[in-house]
């Protein structure tokens, strides 16, 4: 049995924003779909038109949505990393009074077929 009772809170951080950044996107580029879909089908209709004047074009709507899309990601990619390396910093306090988290690993070994070594 092996414990971890420290995580570095940089490495942390670095996996978050990254991971934070892509799903950011994801998550800003279907929003941008759904609102360009709900701006379309507003224009579509006849009676809509008055709606359509006051809300601008679709092309204006693409335009400020594409931008929000990279704004949403690179704001939830630093918000989650900031909440991130809080829990890390929390967790190595905690863990420090407790102990930890315990984990059992297994050693596995592999057999280089080139040189006829065993590494562990």
């Amino acid at each position: 049995m092996q414990e971890i009772r420290r995580v570095d809170v940089w490495s942390i951080v670095k996996i978050s924003f990254i991971l934070s950044l892509i799903l950011g996107l994801l998550v800003g580029l279907f929003y941008w779909f759904f609102v360009f879909a709900i701006v379309q089908t507003i224009g579509s209709l006849g009676e809509a038109s008055e709606l359509m004047d006051l809300t601008g074009s679709s092309v204006a709507v693409g335009g400020v949505g594409f931008f929000v899309v990279f704004f949403f990601a690179i704001l939830s990619a630093v918000f989650y990393s900031i909440v991130n390396a809080v829990l890390a910093v929390l967790y190595n306090l905690v863990a420090g009074w407790t102990g930890g988290i315990r984990v059992h690993l297994v050693a596995e070994r592999v057999t280089d077929q080139t040189q006829g070594k065993v590494e562990a």
